[in-house]
């Protein structure tokens, strides 16, 4: 027996707040079916939820998925992008519907009549769509053997024939060869055609009376929701043939689909299909009855949802003073940092973390700095970091952060510090205290509580790197700061 979560369950973790965009969506989605039912309109909706990389739309699909089923909405998740092996979409479509109806109904009757025969005539015209393609992977083994045969099967090498015969009773002979030829092919393409036109009848037929019949016949309601994940990551052709399909085959009242697209991306994958100046934007409208934009998402809560999602290891970060997470969101904000521009930072971050062998924690103070520097392309910024060294323009970054106290210091007699730490001020620090050997950090003399914590930390790294050295020469090293910009440099490799 399936167990349907509550919606506080479902929605945990909803750092992007996108439960609120669930609940505008289903109430907008099924009041338009009603008003299309009440003015005698029967045909599918087609809704583009189109943002941009990096915005949710998975986690919101496939929480919407779990939100309609716990209200007892047949609902089907298709990963597009994990279904584009396949020549024809139908069949992954066939697939994902059947693999749900079958989780939560036991069909039987004249409910699951219907369902056989749609998905015997829709699976028919997958096939036929499938031969169709064959030549294409044909051309790929056959090369201009395949151009050859084509001219024949078109009539080229025969109409050649008929110009180049000298005798008049070869050319009758050649061009009654010709004809009969054209007769055959057109009788087949038509059979075929008709063939496909009546399987699709079919599939529409008993589609439509499947879904009606939901409600009679079940605990389940009306309509039935196919939502489509990841088709702009698709190939070119196959994200066209799926919107093909779905406009033309699955035209059928009360059934719903929702498309999670990048729009802008899906319109470079037309134009790489129908040529550049394809009016695509056109194409798009086409097959779409609404689409829905999400609100822009806040920094705070998109950095929340990155560190939740693909976390850290808190004991490869050292960053005092302030969490992790709001050091990020400063940087961000410093930066004016998109939402892909966070999700990029960050990958590379974990990339550093992943392959982090030093054995001091990562102070993500420079750390991250540098990724944000190498990922925007700011070269000033990034040269004058790696050389620790704080430039006018590095100066007004940080001065621009402010201060980055964000939870009490204690001092040795265990009272809290309320004092504000200014990030120019830490930058400051750090980079002095990278620039000399740990010997040198070591002997400093330090009476200001929080220049105590940095120089703590430096001391830590050299007893670390001390007591995993092999020479002796290794005390008297700089700290892994100044290794930093070639560790960004080469897991900046990964993209």
């Amino acid at each position: 027996m399936v167990r349907y979560m509550s919606p506080d369950e479902i929605w945990k973790n909803d750092l992007l707040d996108r439960r609120q965009d669930a609940d505008l969506i289903q109430l907008f989605l099924l009041a338009r079916l009603q008003e299309r039912a009440d003015s005698g309109r029967t045909a599918s909706y087609v809704m583009n939820l189109d943002s941009s990389w990096g915005s949710g739309k998975t986690f919101f699909l496939e929480r919407l998925q779990l939100q309609l089923e716990s209200q007892k909405f047949i609902s089907v998740y298709i990963d597009a992008w994990k279904d584009d092996h396949a020549e024809d979409p139908m069949i992954a479509f066939m697939a994902a519907i059947d693999g749900s109806l079958k989780k939560h109904l036991k069909l039987k009757g004249q409910i699951k009549k219907y369902w056989d025969v749609a998905k015997e005539s829709g699976l028919k015209i997958a096939i036929t769509g499938v031969s169709l393609a064959a030549k294409s992977a044909a051309r790929r083994y056959l090369g201009d053997g395949l151009s050859q045969i084509q001219e024949i099967a078109d009539g080229t090498v025969l109409e050649n024939s008929v110009e180049a015969a000298t005798d008049d009773e070869a050319k009758k002979k050649i061009e009654e060869s010709v004809q009969k030829f054209i007769d055959v092919r057109a009788e087949a393409a038509l059979k075929k055609f008709e063939s496909t036109k009546s399987s699709l009848e079919v599939f529409r037929k008993n589609l439509g009376k499947f879904v009606s019949e939901l409600e009679q016949q079940s605990d389940f309601k009306s309509p039935l929701f196919v939502l489509v994940d990841e088709l702009d990551r698709c190939r070119p052709t196959y994200a066209i043939a799926l919107l093909e399909r779905v406009k033309h085959f699955f035209n059928v009242e009360n059934v719903v689909f929702i498309v999670a697209t990048d729009s802008e991306q899906l319109k470079h994958s037309i134009k790489a299909v129908y040529g550049q100046d394809f009016d695509s934007n056109k194409y798009l409208l086409r097959f779409f009855d609404r689409a829905y934009k999400f609100s822009e998402v806040s920094k705070s809560n998109f950095i929340n949802y990155m560190f939740n999602a693909r976390p850290i290891s808190e004991e490869k970060i050292y960053c005092p003073f302030i969490d992790v997470r709001e050091l990020f969101l400063k940087y961000a904000v410093a930066f004016s940092l998109s939402p892909r521009d966070i999700e990029q930072c960050y990958d590379h971050l974990r990339a550093v973390a992943s392959t982090w062998r030093y054995v001091s924690p990562i102070n993500v103070y420079q750390m991250i700095l540098l990724i944000i520097a190498f990922q925007q392309g700011n070269n000033s910024v990034f040269h004058s970091a790696s050389s620790l060294s704080i430039t006018q323009e590095l100066e007004q970054y940080f001065r621009s952060i402010g201060s980055l106290i964000q939870k009490d210091m204690m001092d040795s007699m265990g009272r809290a510090r309320q004092n504000d730490i200014q990030m120019y001020d830490v930058m400051v620090v750090i980079y002095d205290f990278g620039q000399k050997s740990f010997r040198d950090v070591g002997r400093m003399e330090v009476n200001n509580y929080w220049k105590h914590e940095l120089q703590g930390q430096f001391n830590i790294e050299y007893n670390l790197t001390s007591r995993n050295s092999q020479t002796a020469d290794n005390i008297l090293n700089k700290s892994f700061l100044v290794k930093y910009s070639q560790i960004v440099q080469t897991t900046g490799r990964f993209t």
